[in-house]
């Protein structure tokens, strides 16, 4: 099992949603924590749907109204 943290900035941004799933995908990561990410609560779950398609994801909005924290697993 490979567990991955990232801290990124701009991850509103087209070229972030595509270069993470290559990412995921060549390392074989199951698990990834994604810090600093600077995305909206309003925003996330259709970023993480996007992104994350069959994962699932949790963010700490309801400790932090900016959310700057994001897990993200594989279920399967």
């Amino acid at each position: 099992m490979i567990v991955a943290s990232w801290n990124v900035r701009g991850f509103n941004k087209q070229f972030k949603h595509k270069e993470l799933p290559r990412v995921i995908k060549k390392e074989n990561i199951v698990v990834l924590a994604i810090t600093e990410h600077q995305v909206t609560k309003q925003k996330a779950p259709g970023i993480a749907k996007k992104v994350f398609p069959q994962w699932s994801w949790y963010g700490n909005y309801g400790s932090n109204e900016k959310g700057r924290i994001w897990i993200v697993w594989d279920h399967t």
